[in-house]
């Protein structure tokens, strides 16, 4: 009989150590499987902040490469003199402008270089574009405004200006590269 119970309790220990392992393991299981959820969650979230990084840096990125066209052109202003003869504007404007302006609003100075930006006398002399504010209208145009600044020999050395003419630039992407469209 004394073995009978032995044997009883034996079988009835195993079944709570077995019922005992079966449970700590199911709790094991959520409690990994509710981490491994976190852990994704959180994933997702440094996934999803890391693309708005991004995308911010990209804008920054657009922003800037906006910015420098902008006034990389209007560095190249004065080296266009409207006042030269047209064979000689058309071919400054090519070298000058091409990397900056759209093929379509170099051929519309070309027809007319009266219309076309650049140096009208001696002095005073289109200096830079001094860059008021940059508005995305979509992801392939800008609008920028800003103003001209002209100087004579006393500003050139300052950030003075003998006048400045407001203008109102748009700013394309084409063929991946940003050029301006219209002035």
């Amino acid at each position: 009989m004394d073995k009978i119970l032995k044997k009883k309790v034996f079988i009835l220990v195993s079944l709570i150590a077995a019922i005992s392992l079966l449970l700590l393991a199911g709790c094991t299981n959520a409690a990994l499987s509710d981490s491994n959820s976190e852990g994704e969650e959180n994933t997702t979230k440094v996934e999803t902040d890391a693309k708005l990084e991004e995308g911010r840096e990209e804008a920054e990125d657009v922003e800037e490469a906006v910015r420098n066209l902008v006034t990389g052109f209007g560095e190249r202003l004065k080296l266009v003199s409207l006042l030269a003869p047209e064979e000689q504007v058309v071919k400054d404007m090519e070298e000058h402008y091409k990397d900056f302006i759209s093929s379509s609003l170099m051929e519309k100075w070309k027809e007319d270089p009266s219309k076309a930006l650049g140096r009208l006398t001696s002095s005073p002399w289109p200096e830079r574009i001094d860059i008021i504010s940059i508005e995305k209208i979509s992801d392939k145009e800008y609008r920028v405004e800003g103003e001209i600044v002209e100087v004579t020999s006393t500003e050139a050395e300052t950030d003075d200006a003998a006048s400045k003419t407001e203008i109102t630039l748009t700013v394309i992407k084409d063929n991946d590269r940003w050029v301006i469209n219209d002035i």
